[in-house]
């Protein structure tokens, strides 16, 4: 319930802990990354099992969706700071056994928004 702002001025350990060590360590309370992206991973493969050739819209949490991209494509996870997941925004990725296609990411052209400078 605090911000990213709030936490470091409350305990600035946790912050630098949680950000060096994110993949052994979670949040206070959390799961750590490793433990977070082997539940996305036994999600996701179990919608592929269950859905093959067919089409399945996900609506998750940015974090999840960062993490998501990684597993299906490849990635370390620790790599998952690398996408840009907007709120309220569309992707577009396919699934075949011989890896993920990003067809489109991150798009919130549908919003009518300007560019998002942060």
């Amino acid at each position: 319930g605090l911000t990213w702002s709030e936490i470091r001025e409350k305990d600035p350990s946790v912050v630098e802990n949680w950000s060096n060590f994110l993949a052994e360590k979670g949040p206070p309370g959390g799961e750590n990354l490793f433990r977070f992206s082997k539940r996305i991973r036994n999600f996701s493969d179990e919608i592929i099992k269950s859905h093959p050739n067919e089409t399945i819209l996900l609506v998750a949490h940015g974090g999840t969706m960062m993490v998501l991209i990684c597993l299906l494509l490849g990635l370390p996870i620790e790599r998952y700071w690398q996408f840009r997941i907007e709120k309220a925004s569309l992707s577009d990725i396919c699934v075949y056994p011989e890896g993920a296609i990003i067809n489109q990411l991150n798009d919130t052209s549908h919003l009518g928004l300007q560019e998002l400078d942060s």
